[in-house]
């Protein structure tokens, strides 16, 4: 049997989806007040800058190429590894909400916390197909019966996307969320916390979870008038049913904000739990219990960090919980309180190393550095020197390698750098090494072919250092980005390429467009969305490649064209031109 709580993104959030052989109501009974209005939310919205990166998979364990990934105000488009980058946005330090949309899948959702400003975060995401479970005359009512859930709708409680009643075949999208699956880390939306109805931060253990939708005969989106309630019969996972408690919380999913409402309660009747819902999105079945914040950063034995690694908490009874270290092998969010827990690591394969035990903890805790052994037959190294062009060593450095579409950094002190990357394919793969004297402004590149073992890559720093721009002039004045400083991201799908510009900090600026081909010449984009100076425009803007560019070179070029400046009466069109140079990764 598996089981399974989830550690929020950077991440360890605290979430019990698996059997516990205690009372669930002792470790935190059902709460009956009603929910609590007009109250400041329990979680922190401070806003931090940080980047995102991770991959997207279908449930099948494929990737998804050409899903638009969202977070705070970065996207992008993952490539055909369904890996994607956002290298720097604003987001909410401690619930930054990633969001995935992909034609004929539900949303996915991930709520993460930030573990550093200016820290590239990552994440797995899973996305399940929408499907049809059954349809029932809206006027009339009627019951749907899912693969584990029955619905039973009333007569007139559908509404049409204009809040006007809908009298025709309603078709139900269903998608069940077991948490005794083994993916269930990568399905449920944001982290399973919960914020319930005394306003309180908890962490959830999950007996049942789903996604809803309705839908009409022509595939317009329908929704209940939230007047009525729909009952819901959801079976209880089999490994769950002797701990699950007679009475439980319903949570709604919030997809603003990343987390989980209380609303409601689900009564246990035989091997399922029956509740009443308003209206429909994710639903969720779950116990709650207390909760602190733990950070711990992970390295392997030669002090190299262990980045976008998987990260397994385990409670004395037997469940167990997930995240992954962030870029500099760091993970932070919340755990269970006051219990003694073993820590360990699992590769993509499923395979566990080195448990070791950690807490209790009865308050916020930064459990500082801590050394996970690895067998060196499962970590792909990567090692070498760095020298400046007179042949000295490089002492403040960076180096960035690029495997297997996901990034990661280090140091380079006294002219030498090591990355551990704990990986579990044997086949050879291509690495991109970056290195970069940040003193003088120099760098180099190589790639090698890697499998896994250790592998030694010596480097002299001589070449400037390129970077991603762009330069625009508004109506007399004019604003700069640059990557060094900035983002500047190019993602390309099914002939669709997406540019970004962001600002790292100061002002919110940023510049996006999508244009359906990267050859020389004028080109009208397909989207566009410009704000400087932290106000949007409505553009009308021509994009000219003055020079293209194979995977790994720099494409450049010129914007021309107007915005609506919104603040005149009438709205004036004010004239903009500008020129951008960002470099071609596929």
């Amino acid at each position: 049997m598996s089981k399974y709580f989830l550690l929020s993104l950077a991440f360890l959030l605290a979430i019990l989806s698996g059997c516990d052989k205690t009372s669930i109501e002792r470790d935190y009974p059902l709460n009956p007040e009603p929910p609590v209005t007009n109250q400041p939310s329990p979680i922190s919205t401070r806003q931090t800058e940080a980047g995102i990166q991770g991959i997207i998979v279908d449930e099948n364990n494929d990737p998804v190429q050409g899903a638009m990934v969202t977070c705070g105000d970065g996207r992008a488009v993952t490539n055909a590894a369904g890996a994607f980058l956002i290298a720097n946005a604003k987001m909410t330090e401690a619930a930054a909400v990633v969001k995935v949309n992909k034609p004929g899948y539900f949303s996915g959702n991930r709520t993460i916390v930030i573990t550093g400003k200016n820290q590239i975060q990552f994440v797995q995401i899973m996305l399940l197909p929408k499907k049809v479970a059954g349809a029932f005359d809206a006027g009339k009512g009627g019951v749907v019966t899912a693969s584990n859930a029955r619905f039973t709708f009333g007569p007139g409680m559908v509404l049409d996307s204009k809040n006007q009643p809908y009298t025709g075949t309603v078709s139900l999208i269903y998608a069940p969320i077991n948490p005794e699956h083994p993916e269930f880390g990568k399905m449920l939306p944001g982290d399973l916390r919960g914020v319930n109805n005394k306003n309180e931060e908890v962490g959830l253990q999950s007996f049942g979870m789903m996604a809803v939708e309705l839908q009409s005969e022509t595939g317009e989106a329908l929704h209940l008038n939230g007047l009525k309630e729909v009952e819901i019969k959801m079976t209880i996972p089999a490994s769950l049913q002797a701990t699950a408690p007679g009475t439980i919380p319903l949570w709604h999913f919030d997809e603003k904000d990343g987390l989980w409402k209380e609303e409601g309660s689900a009564t246990k009747s035989g091997d399922s739990y029956i509740g009443k819902v308003k209206h429909f999105s994710f639903w969720n079945c779950d116990a709650q219990f207390p909760v602190v914040n733990f950070k711990v950063a992970l390295k392997d034995q030669f002090g190299a960090p262990l980045a976008n690694s998987q990260v397994l908490i385990t409670r004395p009874n037997g469940s167990t919980g997930y995240g992954n270290t962030d870029i500099n092998g760091m993970v932070s969010g919340m755990i269970p309180t006051n219990e003694t827990l073993t820590l360990s690591v699992k590769n993509r394969c499923g395979q566990e190393f080195q448990g070791q035990a950690v807490g209790p903890f009865t308050r916020d805790t930064d459990a500082g550095a801590l050394t996970i052994n690895i067998p060196v037959n499962d970590l792909t190294n990567i090692s070498g020197t760095v020298n400046t062009c007179a042949g000295t060593a490089v002492n403040n450095g960076v180096v960035v390698v690029t495997l297997d579409s996901i990034r990661y950094a280090g140091t380079i002190k006294d002219g030498k750098y090591k990355l551990s990357i704990l990986r579990c394919q044997q086949g050879d793969v291509i690495a991109n090494v970056i290195v970069t004297d940040l003193d003088n402004s120099k760098q180099a590149a190589s790639d090698i072919v890697v499998s896994t073992g250790s592998y030694n890559v010596n480097l002299s720093a001589c070449d400037e250092v390129q970077f991603s721009s762009i330069s625009v002039n508004l109506s007399g004045t004019t604003y700069s980005l640059n990557s060094i400083a900035d983002s500047a991201t190019l993602s390309s799908y099914n002939n669709i390429h997406s540019f970004s510009f962001s600002r790292k900090s100061g002002f919110a600026d940023d510049i996006f467009w999508q244009i359906n081909s990267l050859d020389a010449g004028a080109h009208t984009p397909i989207t566009q969305s410009i704000r400087l100076n932290n106000r949007y425009y409505r553009s009308d803007i021509t994009v000219t490649i003055t020079q293209t560019a194979n995977p790994g070179q720099y494409l450049s070029g010129t914007i021309s064209g107007t915005v609506d400046d919104s603040t005149t009466v009438p709205s004036s069109k004010l004239p903009i031109n500008g020129t951008f140079k960002i470099q071609r990764r596929q």
